[in-house]
């Protein structure tokens, strides 16, 4: 007998990735309608909804190129390409907080006995987070002026096409004449 019984017929995060592949992007998949499809009460088994919708939406993004972004109480959004960016971005600013979290916990630790190898194992942590932080830093740099630049380019672009229908107007108007 195996100690895993499975819960249904299929896996909650299968259920929920279906429900994923069917709201349209822009449209918000609801807890209402994920409790309903998993048999749950949207309320009170919550958790139990959100650990499927983390599962489904790992495989939603790698399948369908589809990223999700949580509406507080009301259930997922699924969000334009466009918003991917702005959701990366909130994922490294996150993880530099918590980059810089690690680093706070092996910089700021009371040394007197600790092993030498445990001391050790200690400082190469610490200067191996602040490496990483560097890097993660000069990183957002390179991002930030790549944007300015991807959105200079942008606006030269439309500034571009808005001349090349105003000349197009007035040779049109000078035709006429």
């Amino acid at each position: 007998m195996s100690p895993f019984q499975p819960l249904g017929d299929q896996a909650r995060w299968r259920v929920i990735y279906d429900l994923l592949v069917e709201t349209a992007t822009g449209d918000t998949l609801r807890y209402d309608a994920m409790g309903k499809a998993l048999h749950l009460d949207p309320y009170k088994d919550r958790h139990a909804i959100q650990m499927a919708v983390r599962r489904a939406a790992r495989e939603h993004e790698r399948q369908d190129r589809r990223a999700l972004e949580p509406v507080p109480n009301i259930g997922y959004r699924v969000v334009e390409p466009p918003e991917h960016l702005t959701l990366a971005r909130k994922h490294s600013v996150k993880s530099g907080r918590s980059l810089e979290r690690a680093r706070s916990k092996v910089t700021n630790i009371d040394l007197t006995g600790l092993d030498p190898e445990v001391r050790q194992a200690v400082e190469w942590t610490a200067q191996a987070l602040m490496m990483v932080a560097d890097y993660s830093r000069r990183l957002d740099i390179r991002q930030r002026n790549l944007e300015q630049a991807v959105n200079a380019g942008q606006e030269r672009q439309d500034r571009s096409e808005s001349e090349i229908a105003e000349l197009r107007a007035r040779l049109d108007r000078l035709e006429e004449h």
